[in-house]
């Protein structure tokens, strides 16, 4: 107990309030910096989806995602869609799209 200007305080208390004031400080100086602007580092799309991906310098955005992202999917002959969890298809999901470079080139009208 600390005797505070005539009231008294329990000292755990004091320690508990040193604390949030602590995790309050830290918490702040860690918003700040998550303020900063974000910076791309790496472009991805995923032609067929839950295959390979293609890194790219720059990609178009349309209302669904970027163009040539899950353009595709691997399905069963009843036309059901099928994952890497389905051992009898695993093999098909280790392959490396590639788009052409028609597919590539936004401005080639070719």
């Amino acid at each position: 107990m600390i005797d505070m200007m005539g009231v008294t305080v329990d000292s755990s208390a004091i320690v508990g309030a040193i604390l949030i004031a602590m995790i309050t400080i830290w918490h702040l100086g860690w918003l700040s910096k998550a303020k900063s602007t974000p910076t791309v580092t790496d472009l991805k799309i995923y032609p067929n989806k839950s295959c390979g991906a293609i890194t790219l310098a720059a990609a178009h955005a349309t209302e669904t995602g970027f163009e040539n992202d899950r353009i595709a999917q691997i399905s069963d002959a009843d036309g059901t869609y099928c994952t890497p969890r389905h051992t009898q298809y695993a093999k098909l999901f280790h392959i490396q799209p590639k788009l052409s470079d028609r597919d590539n080139d936004n401005d080639n009208d070719n």
